[in-house]
């Protein structure tokens, strides 16, 4: 395992993050990007991309914190649920 990733209290995310280091060459990215043009169009809150590479490619690892009840909302109706893993 990572060693970051024992560390972190969001593993499956930072693992990710490991293997994206490692899979993919160049480091024009940006870990927990919230570019302007991501938010919800309900509550105006700004989302967030876990790895964003600047050439459009998004990384967003759903995991149990990202579905957690805390963080559902009426928008996770409207749009939808993603299932856990990698989108």
């Amino acid at each position: 395992m990572c060693k970051l990733a024992a560390m972190s209290p969001f593993k499956g995310e930072c693992l990710m993050k490991c293997w994206l280091d490692l899979l993919v060459a160049g480091d024009d990215f940006v870990d927990n990007a919230r570019p302007a043009f991501l938010g919800n169009p309900l509550s105006r809150e700004p989302l967030e991309f876990d790895r964003y590479y600047l050439d459009g490619v998004r990384f967003e690892f759903n995991g149990p914190s990202t579905t957690a009840p805390l963080r559902r909302s009426r928008t996770s109706r409207r749009f939808g649920r993603c299932e856990p893993g990698i989108s």
